[in-house]
């Protein structure tokens, strides 16, 4: 969860801007791909050795049982897929693919974590990135990723900011108590004009690093035809929205891989998942080779709700990593792929759990 510095003051022009959202007009055709691709970055790192992706199943002892009513949020049982060559004549060809939404390699103290070992075991050949801070200077997180996976990085900033620095009286708990939902998290998001600044910013802030609050598609596999796509800023949300979109190539077959990080319910992100449902329809519809995910900051039935036909391809609570309860973080997966296998993954050093699945392309 990210901090935001915005006041609740006037802004119907915003409003206005996105009036192609409201009407539901479809994104793919009223604002097509944004034509200035300055601030999507692309790197390559020197392969390595691929890491051992082993079994996509959680052990019986690292799945959280929780009390009824809860008790249907678990991690769905899964069985262990083979990783299969797609080379060899009559297998289908497969990769895995891993969503993380990393609260920019800090946690709510901004202590800062191992980011880059712990995005390489997830043992994924493409890895979705949510809330990689990339500094003035120096890598991302989701660059620091991509160098340990020794894969290709695609980024795009949503907002500048700046993240905390450990704090002096950092406890033994990932955040401060008390600070769930609204409290300081060491993350900043700048407001988009002055007019909306608070006038009295966290103590913190003066001390905190600049930098960009982006999104990231990390992949092992060759990356073709990269593109943005505005889901819009809304009135109280400091982030300026995209969905980015790449083309992976696997057995010389493209696949399509989108990643976002939506707006909450409260601020208005229905306008947000109306643009996303529009765009992916665009982009081949629920019947394509296309997976979307990331963090979406809604729960699984509502995210049917407003993007029917594709398929939730990971159920179980993600948030928070700490004693999750509720599932934010999704991947929508069209029929032009199978679901070999989905899970949420065990791992606490961010505020979400990350979620990884296997998949194979279906026939031609």
């Amino acid at each position: 969860m990210e901090q935001e510095r915005v006041a609740t003051s006037d802004m119907e022009a915003w409003e206005d801007q996105w009036g192609a959202i409201d009407n539901g007009a479809d994104m793919a055709d009223a604002r097509g791909v944004e034509d200035r691709m300055d601030d999507v970055g692309i790197v390559g790192s020197k392969p390595r050795e691929p890491p051992n992706p082993g079994s996509l199943c959680p052990p019986a002892d690292r799945i959280a049982h929780l009390p009824p009513p809860l008790r249907w949020l678990r991690v769905q049982a899964c069985h262990t897929p083979s990783h299969r060559s797609p080379s060899v004549a009559g297998v289908a060809p497969s990769f895995s693919l891993a969503s993380w939404n990393v609260h920019c390699g800090v946690d709510g103290w901004g202590r800062p974590f191992d980011v880059g070992a712990l995005g390489a075991d997830l043992g994924a050949d493409i890895v979705l990135v949510q809330e990689s801070w990339r500094p003035s200077s120096g890598l991302s997180s989701a660059g620091i990723i991509a160098e340990a996976m020794g894969a290709e990085l695609v980024e795009t900033a949503l907002a500048p900011g700046r993240r905390g620095r450990p704090h002096h009286d950092a406890g033994p708990t990932w955040h401060q108590p008390g600070s769930t939902f609204g409290g300081d998290h060491s993350l900043y998001l700048d407001p988009p004009t002055a007019s909306t600044q608070r006038s009295n910013p966290p103590a913190r802030y003066d001390e905190a690093e600049p930098g960009d609050w982006c999104i990231a598609i990390v992949s092992k596999l060759p990356v073709v035809n990269v593109r943005t796509f505005p889901l819009g800023q809304l009135r109280r949300d400091a982030a300026n929205r995209k969905l980015l979109v790449v083309d992976a190539v696997i057995d010389g077959r493209p696949v399509t891989v989108a990643t976002a990080h939506l707006a909450h319910l409260t601020q208005g992100s229905h306008r947000q998942f109306r643009a996303l449902r529009h765009t992916l329809r665009g982009l081949g519809g629920p019947r394509s080779a296309t997976v979307a995910g990331g963090d979406m900051n809604c729960w699984g039935p509502l995210v049917s709700l407003q993007v029917p036909r594709w398929r939730r391809a990971v159920r179980g609570p993600t948030w928070p990593a700490w004693r999750p309860h509720s599932q934010l973080d999704h991947l929508l997966v069209g029929g032009g792929l199978r679901v070999v296998s989905g899970e949420v993954v065990e791992e606490t050093a961010s505020d979400h759990l990350p979620i990884r699945v296997a998949l194979e392309l279906g026939d031609d």
